[in-house]
């Protein structure tokens, strides 16, 4: 052992464990003496933290005997804390998952800084280089003009303008991390003709270009238009400038790529300040040895389940994102408990849906029965007459679990001191910014902001209305809980771009409240868990609110806790003119087409993401063996239709039709349409001698609803509801009735119009009273606990996003289902939108499955949105042509992008092995050289080696450690004195930390000796250490050349080899080509 102890002492203290049939843990009484891991996990069961006094008596050690027995094997020192508290003994330490969160990289330069003051941090150390973060190539780090991370690479940004721009004098790049905003100042005017006409307009300069990117804010030209009457002027958007502006923006982007990645020296830089940023690796938590012996009944956890509590205890921050139906209720009920028993938290408010609140107050007393719960439901306890009284209760009864739907807890509002107080806070911190700016442009901006929000504080006093009734900040509250989180994702994002596809600069009320809300937990150091299936619900730009409400320090750190700097560190915006289906209005939109960096962004989110996709078996639900995809045949009616999208889709192309009547995404709409039912957009085709979706569904339902007596079923449409005229709902009931379905069992989700007749309904379809429940997304596939006697999921039509499929899917595949196999159906009409479709979603859910569950590889640092997709031409046109390939043609086009993506790593490997063997032949010779070198010093100091007196030593020892403190940070290095035939040599910028000293003689080779010591004596003893030792110096050298040489035969071993996924790419690319080809001449497989 490295410490010195043997491995019989180490089993003697209870340090060799056996886990393998180890029996759970329980309390045990504190006299009996356990093992430090019994005890370890004992005190983590009763406290939620290292109580190392409790541990110690546990075990029979002092407190200080069991640091030393369990350090770098149950528990580590955190450097951070243990800096914080002084250099305290007893403060920092941390189980391994605990330890291991944050910035690994930042706390690995933290630890190793330390542990030279303190020497203690070696197992510290040791954890974490075992840990770190795999590096990233730079090639592979993405770089957006805005990327805060590049402010630690001094004068980047400003460097790129001037090289650019061909400035004499470099500008400065100013960023202002309270507003989120940048901007740039310069006394130096740039070429002309390059900031006005090669990468800039007449209307927009290259200048402001830049600076518009670096705020992430969409490139826009307006011109002056009078008014009619004369009064002033109004901005019209310049369609024809805009455009230009936004392609001289992209040709900025692509020389600030070239800047980046083109120069290695950049490129070098880029890589060390991403890394240092961006240092987080993939958080784990393990539950297995927590015991939860307060359940009640015969409930019994699902280890995911355990995982996810042993989480909550660990993170005062908190997602619970595992598939819908796989028993989140049953892990924040658990983590609720726990917490309360620890005493970690003392009064816990769990908002759920409407819909829902009955049930989860039912798990939770199910589980808990001890604990003292208080349901409010809306139209009771909640209702106007009780509600005074029941916020009078939750205040002051002693109630530990409060429990609230949506629309009761949407209506608690804030104190006045407490709303008041925030926005003096907010007046102050502006105040203190503005006195502070360093320039005098920003100074200015700040005031004006400082006028702004002063105007908007003093109409926010005027209009407050006062709550007669007790607030939130009055109730007591140290933890909330949000089931179904997704329902408040619409905060207002401090962004000053505008109409990005799906979020909004103002957010909804109910929203807003929720972050403010959450916020006050926040800062009583309280907790929060948030759950949902679905936390991805129409962009991966969702994650950014998700971060603001459980990683609000973690964004701040990193300086992206502006939506813009969050978007541009990890998106791709791309700004186009659309048009709405149902209008003919042109509008300028946003969309984030790519996302960057991605494995960075999974590693810092998994912090508060705890996730799980297992199998059926495991999380204890129904086993689905596959989808059952239908395929219906196409009618002679769509083909017609489905034929007229091409001449649409062509028309379009040529520039044939306004877009304002005629676009892609009306194209979109109709084909899915078409798909569905005919009918849907030609209302008078005739279909009776035709096959359609609706009449396959409900012979499916029928077989199904007779062969599975007393079993239910939901068929899902969402591109047709219940109305006047046709649609799928009452034709899919009509088909329904023709084949001997009871009338009286079949329901619409859409008649249970209020919580009463809602409640009433699930609970005749659970209990087979009604049998088959026909319902959109919206209003079924969230929140509802319908799956008892669920045996089949119909999707009559396809979803629009993933998050919609997993909804949907989740009625079904869910906790509490008595069926042992299920059933899902997908009704696709051949030759039509729906296979592509289906593609596209399968495909997004997969990534989307695999970021949350931490499973990302290299290859998906970089992917698309997976917000809802509208096809582009070319996807358009082979699908109404109706050409079968189009799948084939998906599936190889996958497969191609995956081989040039491995194909283009290796052709990295090889350069860089290239590099190496160029580069070998010098490195060889220079430590063949440095071995002579030391060789020749050996002997040099063998043959003069001379004794020096004690007050020799006394003497030159005082001189050198007074000479090293008046060298802190010398620009040049300085020649101090001889020994033993050596020069002395003071160092060039020294730290004062870190003195050290060279010794080299005179044409040989220098060598690094510390002296951090202030002991006098010690100076000449560590000079003479490094002489006495050369021989291990030799060894060294040796050990590398022998290395190096291995590298050799390795590289050229490698190269002979050549890249082995040149030919598969060349296969797939020649294969996409011949399907392209066919596609093009209108052939089918």
């Amino acid at each position: 052992m490295t410490d010195g102890r043997s491995y019989e002492d180490e089993e003697e203290f209870g340090l060799v464990y056996q886990d393998e049939n180890r029996e759970e843990l329980s309390e045990l009484p504190e006299e009996k003496i356990v093992s430090i891991e019994d005890g370890f996990w004992l005190t983590r069961n009763r406290y939620g933290y290292l109580n190392l006094d409790y541990w110690a008596s546990l075990t029979g050690y002092t407190v200080d005997q069991l640091l030393t027995l369990a350090k770098g094997k149950l528990i580590w020192r955190d450097p951070a804390r243990f800096e914080l508290s002084g250099g305290n003994k007893y403060a920092g330490w941390l189980p391994k998952e605990q330890f291991l969160m944050g910035n690994r990289i930042k706390k690995l330069k933290d630890a190793e800084r330390l542990n030279i003051s303190y020497g203690i941090f070696e197992e510290e150390i040791r954890l974490l280089k075992e840990n770190l973060p795999d590096e990233v190539s730079g090639e592979d780090i993405h770089v957006n003009l805005g990327s805060t991370w590049v402010l630690s690479v001094d004068g980047f940004i400003a460097g790129f303008i001037a090289e650019l721009l061909e400035m004499q004098t470099v500008p400065k790049v100013i960023y202002d991390a309270y507003r989120g905003r940048w901007s740039i100042e310069s006394n130096d005017e740039p070429n002309y003709v390059l900031n006005n006409y090669t990468y800039g307009t007449v209307f927009m300069s290259a200048l402001r270009i830049i600076e518009h990117k670096l705020n992430a804010r969409p490139l826009k030209v307006y011109d002056q238009v009078p008014r009619l009457d004369g009064r002033g002027n109004d901005s019209v958007l310049n369609q024809a400038d805009t455009l230009a502006a936004q392609e001289k923006g992209k040709l900025i982007d692509v020389r600030f790529q070239d800047y980046c990645h083109g120069n290695k020296r950049n490129e070098e830089l880029l890589q060390e300040a991403f890394m240092n940023q961006y240092g987080y690796g993939l958080c784990e938590f393990d539950g297995s040895h927590f015991n939860f012996k307060d359940i009640s009944g015969k409930i019994s956890m699902f280890k995911n389940q355990k995982d996810a509590v042993a989480h909550a205890l660990a993170s005062p921050n908190v997602l619970f994102a595992d598939k819908v139906g796989s028993g989140k209720t049953i892990e924040y009920a658990c983590s609720v408990h726990e917490l309360l028993r620890m005493g970690l938290v003392k009064k816990a408010l769990i908002v759920v849906p409407n819909t829902t609140l009955d049930a989860v107050y039912k798990v939770y007393t199910d589980l808990f029965p001890m604990d003292s719960v208080l349901l409010v439901r809306p139209g009771k306890e909640f209702s106007a007459a009780r509600r005074k009284d029941t916020l009078a209760k939750m205040k002051t009864a002693g109630y530990q679990v409060i429990f609230m739907a949506y629309s009761s807890f949407d209506m608690i509002t804030m104190t006045k001191e407490y709303a008041f107080e925030k926005k003096d806070r907010e007046l102050r911190q502006c105040r203190i910014q503005m006195e502070n700016a360093p320039t005098y442009q920003q100074k200015r901006k700040l005031e004006n902001m400082f006028r702004r929000m002063q105007k908007s504080a003093k109409k926010y006093r005027q209009e407050f209305i006062n709550s007669e009734t007790a607030c939130f900040d009055e109730l007591g509250f140290d933890m909330i809980v949000v089931d179904e989180a997704h329902n408040y994702k619409n905060i207002s994002l401090e962004y000053r771009g505008d109409n990005i596809v799906g979020f909004h600069a103002v957010g909804s009320k109910k929203a807003d409240n929720m972050l403010e809300k959450v916020q006050y937990i926040q800062k009583q150091r309280g907790r929060v868990i948030f759950a949902t299936g679905t936390p991805i619900t129409n962009s991966l730009a969702d994650l950014y609110v998700l971060q603001r409400y459980l990683q609000p320090e973690e964004l701040k750190i990193c300086n992206i806790y502006h939506f813009n700097d969050w978007i541009n560190t990890f998106c791709e915006e791309e700004t186009a003119f659309e048009i709405d289906v149902d209008s003919k209005n042109c509008r300028f939109t946003t969309r984030f087409s790519r996302f960057h960096n991605l494995t960075e962004l999974m590693c810092m989110f998994s912090e508060v993401c705890h996730f799980y996709q297992g199998s059926a078996e495991e999380l204890g639900l129904p086993e689905l063996n596959g989808y059952s995809n239908v395929t219906v045949k196409r009618s002679k009616e769509q083909k017609a239709y489905i034929d007229a999208l091409a001449e649409r889709t062509e028309a379009i192309r040529n520039h044939e039709v306004d877009r304002s009547e005629d676009n892609l995404l009306k194209i979109t709409v109709n084909g899915r349409q078409a798909a569905t039912d005919i009918r849907l957009v030609c209302p008078d085709a005739d279909v009776s001698s035709s096959e359609t979706k609706i009449r396959v569904c409900a012979r499916n339902m029928a077989r199904m609803y007779f062969g599975f007596p007393g079993k239910t079923q939901i068929a899902f449409s969402d591109i047709s509801t219940p109305k006047v005229g046709f649609n799928i709902y009452d034709e899919l009931k009509k088909e329904l009735v023709k084949l001997g379905v009871k009338e009286a069992q079949i329901m619409f989700i859409h008649d249970a119009d209020s919580e009463k007749r809602r409640a009433k309904a699930e609970k005749d379809f659970n209990d087979g009273k009604i049998r088959i429940l026909i319902g959109s997304t919206q209003k079924l596939g969230t929140g509802t606990n319908v799956q008892e006697r669920l045996i089949a999921v119909h999707h009559v039509d396809v979803p629009w996003k993933p998050a919609d499929m997993i909804q949907r899917e989740g009625r079904l595949l869910r906790q509490g289902n008595t069926c042992e196999e299920v059933f899902v159906f997908r009704y696709i009409t051949e030759c039509s939108f729906d296979a592509y479709t289906y593609q596209i979603l399968e495909n997004k859910q997969r990534f989307i499955a695999q970021f949350l569950s931490g499973s990302l590889t290299a290859v998906h640092r970089d992917e698309s949105d997976c917000a809802d997709t509208v096809l582009t031409y070319a996807e358009v046109k082979a699908l109404a042509i109706g050409n079968p390939l189009i799948k084939k043609r998906v599936e190889v086009s996958n497969e191609l992008e995956h081989a040039r993506i491995n194909q283009r790593q290796k052709k990295k490997e090889l350069i860089s092995l290239e590099e190496i063997l160029f580069h070998m032949p010098a490195r060889l010779a220079g430590k063949r050289l440095l071995i002579a070198n030391v060789q020749s010093d050996i002997r040099y100091y063998q043959k003069h080696k001379e004794s020096v007196k004690r007050e020799e030593r006394l003497s030159f020892g005082e001189e050198l450690l007074l000479a090293l403190k008046e060298n802190v940070m010398q620009e040049k290095e300085r020649y101090f004195s001889g020994y033993q035939g050596f020069d002395v040599i003071l160092p060039m910028h020294m730290e004062v930390d870190k003195p050290y000293v060279w010794l080299k003689r005179k044409g040989s080779n220098q060598y690094s000796v510390a002296m951090n010591t202030d002991k006098v004596l010690g100076v000449c003893q560590r000079l003479d250490y490094l002489l006495d030792n050369l021989q291990k110096e030799m060894n060294r050298h040796n050990n590398k050349m022998r290395a190096l040489l291995k590298q050799q035969n390795q590289a050229r071993s490698d190269i002979a080899l050549g890249n082995m996924y040149d030919e598969e790419v060349k296969v797939l690319a020649d294969k996409l080509k011949e399907i392209d080809e066919k596609l093009k001449e209108g052939k089918a497989i």
